[in-house]
């Protein structure tokens, strides 16, 4: 039977590599207060790219974090759901109304240790409905799809149910995130689930780490099941040393490939692998590459081309300095034919990477070198050979202050020498204001302060042409940052 979806992909990979598509390149730190964690992105239906992850904002718990950008990494806004309590994201997907389904893990059912979190938001946003699975004891989330009948499939691990210790959980939803059932695998000692896909015949591969099984330590733990979760094979693989998988895809011609770390037995660094299982579970090849220092991938997609790229990051050394984002792309057969780094002078960490609707990349995980010198996230769009900019900019977001982005407006936008700024009646007149303009690595290139009156006109004669950010602060308290185009005279 002809595989509809498997040739419209070749299509589509044939058309994007005559070039139909622009390329688009960034690398983009966002800096914010505290600690702020991505785990996984998502490119939206109109090119630009969802977040999510957790951040702390609190001197203690942490919150789920999404955040929207443009098709140029533009941060567009940016919010947090929870409270003092623990609740993160490790999972993405953008579905066919629009809306963003997450899953992660959550403490909120304080009689029952940690559940498993799944959330659905608005296209905007906005939270639509939150569901937790689990029992008494421990159980979290680790990813997510999207299943063919309109539901969800999660994976990840139980200390609730099953044969003892930790195991594998998998449950299946229906389109509202209602449980139509659920399933452990597993044996005596610890085992936990990575990700899931569903395959072409509606069944499910599952990516897993097995103590209880294989040759010793932990190993590849790969799990074929049918439509309903019941098991078809199960393969494992490694040697002595600790093997851990932390994705798996299937691939055009009906095998899997799996990716995560392999450790070293004598020295203990980690390094990548690439394994290609068949339909049935057998090893076809056991490809290691990757940094002396060591590597470690979270992702594995096959690309347009029939190729196959992984995303992680090194573990120093390597790159700009300390840990930094690593893309690898191999040929069919496993060998490698390019790696990039992307990172600066202290720790980058990728957990998430796709290929992109212009057969590019983009990669998201957190970065420690930049701004406030906690963590941020750290977003790298790359194009099909995995180039991108040289430079790490900061990203800065307009409106950054909803409540008051009304604040304040300002004439004429574009301008090419006078900016006038009308203040409402909400920004205190007993205090300056200070007003920034910002270049888009959020630079400051100019700066002045002002008595609040109903007019300031301020000279920007000096500016060269292009896109800024015009900042407003009072006190502390930015009052509202929005874009602004300055045309110089010729």
């Amino acid at each position: 039977m002809m595989n509809f979806k498997k040739i419209s992909l070749s299509v589509l990979g044939l058309l994007l590599s005559f070039g139909v598509f622009a390329q688009v390149k960034f690398k983009i730190v966002y800096d914010d207060e505290g600690y702020d964690y991505a785990r996984s992105v998502w490119q939206t239906h109109d090119q630009g790219y969802i977040i999510v992850g957790f951040s702390n904002t609190y001197n203690y718990g942490s919150q789920v974090m999404l955040m929207k950008t443009d098709s140029m990494g533009q941060r567009k806004w940016k919010k947090h759901f929870g409270n003092e309590l623990i609740q993160t994201a490790s999972a993405i997907q953008q579905i066919e109304d629009s809306s963003y389904v997450v899953v992660g893990t959550t403490n909120q059912n304080v009689n029952n240790g940690y559940d498993i979190l799944m959330m659905k938001f608005s296209r905007e946003g906005d939270s639509l409905w939150t569901k937790t699975f689990g029992g008494e004891d421990w159980d979290t989330g680790e990813f997510l799809e999207q299943t063919a009948d309109g539901g969800f499939i999660i994976a990840g691990s139980t200390f609730s149910y099953g044969n003892g210790g930790e195991d594998v959980y998998i449950i299946k939803t229906d389109s509202e995130g209602n449980m139509e059932w659920s399933k452990t695998y597993g044996g005596p000692q610890r085992d936990y689930g990575k990700a899931i896909r569903q395959c072409d015949d509606l069944g499910y591969v599952i990516a897993a780490t097995t103590e209880s099984f294989g040759a010793g330590g932990e190993d590849m733990y790969i799990i074929r099941t049918d439509p309903n979760g019941d098991t078809v094979w199960t393969s494992t693989v490694g040697d002595i040393g600790d093997d851990r998988a932390n994705f798996v895809e299937e691939t055009q011609d009906g095998d899997f490939v799996v990716t995560g770390y392999t450790a070293d037995p004598t020295t203990g660094i980690l390094k990548p692998p690439i394994v290609k299982l068949d339909a049935n579970g057998d090893e076809v090849f056991f490809s290691i590459f990757g940094a002396a220092v060591g590597e470690e991938h979270h992702v594995v997609h096959e690309t347009h081309w029939g190729r196959y790229a992984l995303g992680g990051y090194n573990l120093g050394g390597a790159g700009g300095g300390g840990k930094d984002f690593v893309l690898v792309s191999t040929g069919l057969s496993g060998w490698w034919e390019f790696a990039r780094t992307y990172g600066d002078l202290n720790d980058e960490m990728a957990y998430s990477m796709q290929v992109t609707n212009d057969n590019g990349y983009v990669l998201v995980g957190e970065s420690n070198s930049f701004g406030d010198g906690l963590v941020n996230v750290f977003l790298v769009k790359t194009d099909s050979m995995g180039s991108s900019v040289q430079n790490i900019s900061v990203g800065v977001e307009e409106n950054q202050v909803q409540e008051f982005s009304k604040s304040f407006s300002y004439y004429p936008n574009p301008t090419s020498d006078k900016l006038f700024l009308s203040l409402s009646e909400k920004i205190s007149k007993n205090e300056n204001v200070d007003l920034s303009i910002l270049d888009l690595n959020g630079k400051q290139v100019f700066g002045s302060r002002h008595s609040v009156q109903p007019t300031i006109e301020v000279d920007l004669g000096h500016l060269s042409s292009g896109l800024y950010f015009l900042r407003l602060i009072q006190g502390s308290e930015i009052i509202g940052t929005k874009k602004l185009i300055v045309k110089a005279n010729p």
